[in-house]
């Protein structure tokens, strides 16, 4: 579930709508507090509100929100009883996230990572909801992977050049409206700014991007898979310098992932996300299917 925020200012206070995506479904409530620093991460946020959730996107508003520095909390109240539902070790039950795409790894975010200026110009803020907000959780549960992994990582790996962002630090939301270089489809500028990137860094193996298929991020232009054999996608595992070339190009994307946007990687039956690291997964199929040819790059 993800939260953008728009607010315009007509006058000393203005109104603040906020759009959460990615709601699970239509049960219980969504909760937004709109905090300041003082407030942050408590209870008791000066401006709070709860409305009927809504499957995908649920949008609240604020209607009187002064000019100021704020970050917003939201969660998806599913059964409605006006609290966070915890598991073993405290660890949330029900999905939550905060503006600016903060990141949640193993405790809440800092406030830098979360505020905004609430002030006379339009603005949006991102906020991630970490329960099954990405499709790449879901297809991870749907083929049975989830082990912890020990996954491909280098000190060693080049830095890319960062991909444009929004002033607030957001990602700007982007379409299959750049060509495909390397097919007749489409793809996003994103995905071929990170494509660039990795050439750049000297991994220029065979890539193909967009293709036709029901689900997944090709269609859509935000996903390439990458070659591990130096003559192209061969029927076949990688193995000797081949794997050696995934194992960087695979490192390489995590190292930079921040910089270029990247929502997932797939590689030699593992995949990487943001906020989880490397896991297992554990499809049933040959090389293609358990991505020991080649590396997958899928982008926000």
């Amino acid at each position: 579930m993800s939260l953008v925020a728009a607010a315009l200012i007509l006058a000393a206070n203005a109104p603040l709508t906020v759009e959460v995506a990615g709601v699970k479904n239509a049960r219980g409530k969504v909760r937004i507090d709109v905090c300041p620093q003082a407030k942050f991460l408590d209870d008791g946020c000066p401006w709070h509100l709860s409305v009927p959730a809504k499957a995908g996107t649920t949008t609240l508003e604020i209607p009187d929100l002064p000019p100021g520095d704020y970050a917003i909390q939201a969660f998806h109240d599913a059964n409605g009883n006006d609290e966070m539902d915890r598991g073993l070790f405290g660890i949330p039950k029900e999905g939550f996230g905060f503006s600016r795409d903060a990141k949640i790894v193993f405790s809440p975010p800092k406030w830098k990572d979360a505020f905004f200026t609430h002030h006379a110009e339009q603005q949006k803020q991102v906020a991630a909801l970490t329960k099954k907000k990405k499709e790449a959780e879901l297809a991870l549960g749907s083929i049975g992977g989830g082990g912890a992994a020990g996954g491909f990582v280098s000190v060693n790996s080049p830095l890319a050049q960062p991909a444009p962002r929004n002033s607030d630090g957001s990602w700007p939301k982007e379409s299959c409206t750049v060509d495909d270089p390397t097919t007749t489809g489409c793809i996003t500028p994103r995905t071929l700014h990170a494509m660039q990137q990795a050439k750049a860094a000297g991994f220029k193996h065979y890539v193909a991007c967009f293709r036709h298929q029901d689900s997944g991020e090709h269609p859509k232009g935000r996903a390439c898979d990458f070659a591990a054999h130096s003559s192209g996608f061969l029927n076949e595992a990688a193995t000797g310098a081949d794997k050696t070339y995934g194992n960087n190009l695979a490192a390489y994307f995590i190292k930079n992932a921040d910089r270029l946007g990247v929502m997932y990687v797939i590689w030699y039956r593992q995949i990487w996300m943001p906020g989880t690291g490397w896991k297992a997964y554990s499809p049933q199929g040959g090389p293609s299917v358990v991505h020991t040819n080649h590396v997958h790059l899928s982008m926000l």
